[in-house]
């Protein structure tokens, strides 16, 4: 396959097939997808307005890019790790958290790391059965030698797909927007906790922990699926902590950080 990338609109633009429960340590009991649409029909409407109150992962990357932050690899999800997913439900999160760890090297002009982590993109996509007939965004690696190009693509493609998601709502699109936002989340605690300077950062992190209701609500009505019950449990403390908390101590942040890492990892490793 030719390395391109097929965006997060591209797994949106297909809603035909929902696979069955394939047994992971992820996911051991996981319902077909077309029940899951059926029980969760009602609930679009919602998901969409949760969508449209959550402010976008990226900002949180370019908030890290302008406070100087750099780009560290090992804290990003392995590109190896992507032929583990076999549930949509794991699909679908890991191409969310694929989606904002693309975007985390280009703004850090990891260009090397763009085109590969767009290759991983095109995998899961495939493996969930998505037709990927997007033009505009089929030839990234011609653009990598081209920074404004390579930018304005990703960018629109992220706004794409934010529109999508609050327009055409459903349990694909509720993982992957829970799957881009609790990475971007993770991305910026773990930096946030390397900065020797981070006031601001902390500061940051408050602000965008506000929005963690938004994720929980999410993922309790997603929680009808089985296997996203346990996500759903781990971030109720994450909710609560940023909830009885009107500032952070180093403690306090690294206590909240490894808490998003907790059910950051759950979901994907």
């Amino acid at each position: 396959m030719k390395p391109t990338v097929k965006t997060l609109l591209l797994v949106l633009a297909c809603f035909a097939i929902f696979s069955g429960c394939s047994p992971s340590p992820r996911a051991t009991a996981e319902t077909s997808d077309q029940a899951q649409v059926a029980d969760l029909s009602q609930h679009q409407e919602e998901i969409a307005q949760i969508i449209r109150d959550t402010p976008k992962a990226i900002e949180i990357l370019d908030f890290l890019n302008k406070m100087g932050a750099s780009y560290i690899y090992d804290i990003t999800l392995p590109l190896s790790h992507a032929e583990r997913f076999e549930t949509t439900t794991d699909l679908c999160l890991a191409t969310g958290v694929y989606f904002i760890d693309m975007w985390y090297a280009n703004m850090f002009k990891r260009y090397d790391m763009v085109v590969q982590t767009a290759s991983t993109i095109d995998l899961l996509a495939e493996k969930v059965g998505i037709l990927n007939e997007i033009p505009q965004h089929a030839r990234i690696k011609l653009h990598e030698n081209n920074i404004d190009s390579l930018d304005f693509l990703l960018r629109s493609t992220f706004s794409d797909f934010h529109k999508v998601t609050q327009q055409k709502s459903s349990p694909r699109e509720a993982m992957l927007f829970l799957g881009a936002n609790i990475e971007g989340m993770y991305l910026l605690s773990q930096l946030t906790l390397y900065a020797r300077e981070n006031q601001a950062m902390t500061d940051y992190l408050m602000q965008r922990g506000r929005y963690a209701e938004n994720l929980l609500r999410l993922l309790e009505i997603m929680s009808a699926n089985e296997s996203v019950r346990p996500y759903y449990e781990k971030m109720q403390p994450i909710v609560t902590y940023f909830q009885t908390h009107s500032a952070l101590n180093q403690e306090e942040l690294k206590e909240v950080a490894d808490m998003i890492e907790g059910i950051r990892n759950q979901m994907l490793l």
